[in-house]
């Protein structure tokens, strides 16, 4: 299924090269990647259907992350090999924008941050764009190590917000050097100037 999409959406894709600010953790901007993304139904808004009415869509307080290989966090917490491939996907919940630690869903919904309807909503299309963004890379030579997934809502509808940055998508080649292994592993969104260029190569 996956592959029949992605040769209709070659058809018509935009085969204008991006041009992203490689600077900080600034916005990805892909055609290629924002096409690929449309042909899956997800309930998402990308980032460059925003720009004119993101004033209409409310700023979710939590945010998903996925994980396909092991991140520093799970490296601390069980002692598995950093980047080694986890049997299945997993994922983390965040309750604020800073991110460090993790807290379970009755959490959020103690705290009135998310029902239990719109934690199901919101996992079930995250780990749906996991595995769309997964066969994306992998057609690329890469592995998505992991994924955060932030959220807008609108009409009390939740969607995926569609406005990646470079920190949000981590993944990884043959070929990446160790200064971008080390900023893939880490938890923090921290600046990676060269892992920006790296990323951006991957989408052209």
């Amino acid at each position: 299924m996956l592959t029949e999409l992605e040769r209709k959406s070659a058809l018509g894709r935009n085969t204008k090269k991006p041009s992203a600010n490689l600077q900080g953790n600034s916005l990805i901007i892909s055609p290629q990647l924002f096409d690929y993304i449309r042909e899956f139904n997800l309930p998402i808004v990308l980032q460059d259907e925003t720009d004119e009415n993101i004033e209409n869509y409310e700023k979710c307080a939590f945010s998903v992350k996925m994980v396909n290989f092991v991140d520093n966090y799970l490296n601390k917490a069980t002692g598995a090999e950093l980047l080694q491939a986890l049997t299945t996907p997993g994922h983390y919940v965040f309750a604020d924008s800073v991110r460090k630690l993790p807290v379970s869903e009755t959490i959020l919904y103690a705290l009135n941050i998310i029902t239990p309807e719109e934690y199901r909503v919101a996992t079930k299309a995250t780990y749906k764009l996991n595995a769309v963004l997964r066969t994306f890379f992998e057609r690329r030579n890469c592995e998505l190590i992991s994924l955060l997934v932030k959220f807008l809502k609108k009409e009390n509808k939740l969607f995926i917000d569609g406005r990646f940055h470079f920190s949000d998508i981590r993944v990884l080649s043959a070929a990446t050097s160790a200064t971008v292994k080390k900023f893939i592993s880490e938890e923090s969104g921290l600046q990676s100037i060269e892992y920006n260029e790296f990323l951006n190569k991957v989408l052209e």
